[in-house]
């Protein structure tokens, strides 16, 4: 069973992306960018350090989707007035303008994957899926803790 469900979560997320990438693709937004657009428009003038610890994807992935993002004119960078170590990172125009074609894409790809389950079905999913993510965080700082 354990085996079924690896494979099956694996193979769920990779056709997820797909749908997400081909949705989004029009705008010229790549793999996971959206991620990063919808954490910046939440949090507005974060700094890359602390978004990539929000998002939980590496500094060099979150780095390379910021560089693109700025090339496509989604976001800008200001440098932090408390501490010039640091940018601060916001949406320009054009990234306030995407914010609702993501949301509604998002919510469409969603409601296609969770067709003919019923509301108990997804909620217990759901509660299913936090269960699982915050035991895969344990895990994770276990790791990190063994470094």
């Amino acid at each position: 069973m354990n085996e079924v469900i690896g494979k099956t979560m694996s193979i769920l997320y990779r056709y997820r992306q797909m749908i997400i990438n081909h949705k989004l693709r029009p705008y010229g937004l790549g793999s996971g960018q959206h991620i990063f657009l919808i954490n910046i428009a939440r949090h507005e003038g974060i700094n890359q350090k602390d978004l990539t610890h929000l998002v939980k994807i590496d500094k060099a992935t979150t780095a390379k989707a910021l560089k693109k993002l700025e090339d496509s004119g989604y976001i800008y960078r200001q440098c932090d007035e408390g501490d010039r170590r640091y940018n601060q990172l916001f949406l320009t125009t054009k990234g306030h303008e995407m914010m609702p074609i993501i949301v509604s894409t998002l919510g469409e790809i969603t409601d296609s994957l969770i067709e003919g389950l019923t509301e108990e079905e997804q909620n217990y999913f759901s509660k299913c899926l936090d269960t699982m993510l915050d035991n895969a965080l344990h895990v994770v700082d276990q790791l990190r803790n063994e470094k």
